[in-house]
């Protein structure tokens, strides 16, 4: 600190002192003072310079590269080296001072007139004679001093360095770095920005990290490496960052295009800290990863979210039944989340003067993230307040991020459902002066306290035109409430069914005790199940009941329900579709029943098929299929004519199954079957890697456990399996050649049954079965299980290729369960047919797989981290436990 204030109170004193100087001399001086400095300063700086040459040059030559911690070390004892030398070098040598530099610029120039000192002397006298004198000698001297030349370098470094050394260490270290720019980048980025975080052991910080798109898109999550890439990363907005880090002595923090971002590090029970946050700007972004340093980037390009695009294909137009048809086609550059068609009246309803608000119905939901979707949706508004008014329809589509877009408004009427009988008519008035009243109710006054004196003034009697509960409700529920009266006053007309009487009773009572718009709702809907039980009978029942349990189903898939709900309304749906079918079997006219020749009939197999599939396809998540599955179910029951009787010969010949049709179900089954020896072979295989665990004795019974099972444990899991309980205990060998002459008789009947496409694969696949059970033979567990995966392919391919060729052979129009002819496009003449039902085979590997998954997340034995990998992958499916 000596050093330092002794040097700049000299230079601050000469710098005033060099102001006063001739400014023709203070170039000169000037140059001659850095001069002196370099002179003085160049051996220290150039000895303190090596420890820094010293740590580059052995950076650049990779000397860092094997361990974190070297090139932090390295560069700290560089640093503090080179300070030490600069010290010791700069001790008792200050800065040059102004008159160390006239006595050098004054050596370097020999003059008698000393122009230097001799230009700051005043004159001895003052009189005329020496004046003259002194103007002659200052002449002179500016003469002089203008040919003083600046004063020249001394070679201090050469006489140090007389071998050139420095020359040598310049042209390696710049070799060097030209290397390291060429093949070796990192380097040159280690030598200039060492990671001191490897003191804390950051360097050693286990990353993970993925952009998980918004779920309306259908992407997949994007797993992040934590090298940052030269291609940016395509994103679309809304996605969420979810980084994850273990190890280290600091939390880390995240920082997007340099603002550091408020996302905290929490620490989870795994030891991991996570970070959560969503990317909600578009356009390019850098995502950086920071502990003393960086320790991770990534480039994203953000796609901007345009509004949704929808226009009407079709106008809307009345359909079958009463139903409103249209066909619209929609777009996203994400994905649809979801349709709404929008109803606004054109007019006011009657003994309104404002039009009330417009009203959406949903249409469809996505969760795939469709980018264009189609649709021809059939909409029953026979039940709506509307039905039979003139509306303006829009179509409106809706994407994940809540934008909306619209097509052009259409006028149209709605359709209404025509009664006929005098009581259905009757009950739909009734019903529609309830549902189209807007006017709400007004606040109820306060109602004063009634004593037990009170009470019994109190008539039991009610006029029903005049109830004081009715007092507050709008004039259209007090018109609706009299009609009801008048509908109950004649009990004995109804003896033909009493249920109508309590129907319109209930509703009185209902409307008796209503004091909002929602209370007269349950009327309502009352009312609407009366006007069908009026005009159809029984049948409006159980069709209720149908249409109530698919609602139900739907809505549950709609809005991501637990599996056990899920479960549960699908099996209320299952039994409301059988009651429904069963009721429309029996109330079937009489016909003769015959189909032509080449008809197909889909069976009532066929249809219990569709219905596992639907349960299938609920349980294990795929909640798309299973939407367009039920809406094909419903489809496909809404469109049957049944008949009954006849059943003659073409009847006959309808019910006979098709050979091909069996065999393809067979190949299925024996697909299946070829798996479970394929899990078999491969528990065999474990439990030899394993001599603790033993193979049961065959003479054991199913219910002992084997020595080496543990108490609880699946039986599946130690070698009682599938395949064991089907081939009564038989050894594997002779289960694989058994499956092998299966599925040889099963080609066979396909090849006689016209469908020779797969014959290839078919018979590769048996051969490979062949070679399998040759291999179990032998106990070449590991060639049995090659040749039995080669079988599954083949197997698979065959089956493919011979059910393609099957659906091609059949060129009679098909039937549905009971005997109509189905229309062109797909069952009952819907445009839902389209719908790709996995095979049995396929929905029981989604089982199985998803069983798996569910058994190692609740696997206590494995790691934290594949745990929790495990149970977010089921909960993304929506099959977590």
């Amino acid at each position: 600190m000596r050093l330092f204030l002794g040097f700049n109170t000299g230079f601050m004193a000469d710098t005033a002192a060099f102001r006063s100087i001739d400014p023709l001399l203070r170039s000169a001086l000037a140059r001659t003072r850095a001069l002196l400095a370099w002179e003085r300063y160049a051996i220290p700086a150039a000895l303190a310079l090596a420890p820094l040459a010293i740590y580059a040059f052995l950076g650049l030559g990779g000397a860092y590269d094997n361990w974190a911690l070297a090139a932090p070390i390295a560069a700290l004892t560089a640093i503090l080296a080179a300070a030490g030398l600069a010290v010791a070098g700069l001790r008792g040598k200050p800065w040059p001072s102004l008159s160390e530099a006239r006595a050098r610029l004054a050596a370097d120039n020999p003059s008698e007139l000393r122009p230097l000192t001799a230009l700051g002397d005043p004159p001895l006298s003052q009189d005329q004679l020496s004046l003259h004198l002194w103007a002659a000698h200052r002449a002179q001297v500016l003469a002089a001093a203008r040919a003083v030349k600046p004063a020249k370098a001394r070679p201090v470094l050469a006489r140090a360095d007389r071998f050139g050394l420095r020359y040598g260490a310049a042209l390696a270290i710049a070799i060097s770095f030209a290397a390291a720019a060429l093949f070796a980048p990192q380097r040159i980025e280690r030598l200039f920005a060492p990671d001191f975080g490897a003191f804390l052991g950051l360097d050693r910080l286990a990353i993970e990290a993925w952009a998980t798109p918004p779920a309306f898109s259908g992407a997949p999550p994007i797993y992040l490496t934590a090298a940052a890439t030269e291609a940016p990363i395509l994103a679309p907005k809304g996605s969420q960052i979810t980084i994850r880090v273990r190890g280290g002595a600091i939390a880390p923090h995240v920082r997007l295009n340099g603002q550091r971002v408020d996302a905290a590090f929490t620490l989870g029970p795994d030891r991991w800290r996570e970070a959560k946050f969503i990317l909600n700007d578009s356009g390019p972004q850098v995502l950086t990863l920071n502990a003393w340093g960086r320790r991770a980037a990534w480039r994203f390009a953000i796609g901007a979210d345009a509004p949704p695009e929808i226009s009407f294909v079709e106008t809307p137009m009345r359909g079958e039944e009463e139903h409103l048809d249209f066909v619209y086609a929609a777009k996203d550059d994400v994905g649809v989340a979801e349709t709404l068609l929008e109803m606004a009246l054109v007019a006011p309803l009657p003994g309104e003067r404002a039009l009330p608000a417009p009203k959406r119905l949903p249409i469809a939901s996505f969760g795939g993230g469709a980018r264009e979707i189609s649709g021809s949706p059939s909409l029953d508004l026979t039940t709506h307040p509307w039905a039979g008014l003139e509306v303006r329809l829009r179509a409106i589509v809706i994407d994940g991020a809540g934008q909306e877009g619209a097509t052009e408004a259409v006028d149209f009427t709605l359709p209404e459902r025509l009664f006929l009988q005098p009581l259905a008519r009757a009950a739909q008035d009734v019903r529609l002066m309830i549902l189209r009243v807007e006017t709400p109710y007004p606040e109820r006054p306060p109602q004063p306290k009634l004593f037990a004196a009170d009470a019994a003034r109190v008539s039991d009697i009610r006029d029903e035109g005049n109830d004081p509960r009715l007092s507050i409700a709008p004039k259209p529920i007090k018109r609706a409430r009299r009609a009801l009266f008048a509908l109950t006053q004649a009990p004995e007309y109804y003896r033909f069914d009493r249920l109508l009487f309590m129907g319109f009773a209930r509703a009185g009572d209902i409307l008796d005790q209503a004091r909002s718009l929602e209370d007269v709702g349950e009327a309502a809907d009352l009312l609407w199940e009366v006007a069908l039980r009026a005009e159809f009978g029984d049948v409006a029942d159980v069709e209720a009941a149908f249409e109530q349990a698919r609602r139900a189903l739907q809505e549950a898939l709609e809005n991501g329900a637990d599996e056990q709900e899920i479960e549960r309304l699908s099996e209320a749906y299952q039994q409301a579709f059988r009651n429904l079918l069963d009721f429309k079997r029996a109330q079937a006219q009489p016909g003769d029943g015959q189909g032509g020749q080449g008809e197909r009939t889909l069976s009532g197999d066929e249809l219990e098929e569709l219905l596992q599939a639907l349960n299938d396809l609920s349980e294990t998540g795929a909640t798309q299929e299973a939407l367009a599955l039920l809406e094909r179910l419903s489809e496909l029951l809404r469109n049957l004519q049944f008949q009954q009787g006849g059943a003659g010969e073409g009847q006959g010949q309808q019910d006979e199954p098709d050979p091909s049709e069996q065999a393809l179900r067979e190949l299925n089954d024996i697909l299946g079957e070829q798996r479970g020896l394929r899990d078999r072979t491969f528990d065999e295989r474990r439990r030899d890697a394993n001599p603790g665990q033993r193979r049961q004795q065959p003479g054991q019974r199913s219910g002992q456990q084997g020595e080496g099972q543990e108490p609880g444990a699946d039986p599946q899991q130690n070698g009682q399996g599938e395949g064991q309980g089907q081939n009564d205990g038989e050894a594997l060998d002779e289960a694989q050649r058994g499956l092998s002459d299966r599925l040889g008789e099963r080609a066979d009947r396909l090849r006689r049954g016209g469908v020779g496409a797969g014959s290839r694969d078919l018979q590769a696949a048996q051969e490979a079965m062949r070679e399998a059970a040759d291999a179990l033979a032998r106990g070449d567990l590991r060639g049995a299980q090659d040749r039995q995966d080669a079988a599954i392919d083949a197997l698979r391919r065959g089956t493919e290729n011979a059910a393609r060729q099957a659906e091609n052979n059949r060129d009679g129009p098909r039937r549905d369960p009971l005997g109509r002819a189905l229309a062109e496009g797909g069952e009952g003449g819907g445009d839902s047919g389209d719908v790709d039902v996995p095979t049995e085979a396929e929905r029981k590997r989604a089982r199985d797989v998803l069983e798996e998954l569910r058994r190692r997340a609740g696997d206590r034995r494995r790691a934290d981290t594949e745990r929790s990998y495990l149970e977010r992958l089921l909960d993304r499916f929506g099959a977590g436990s």
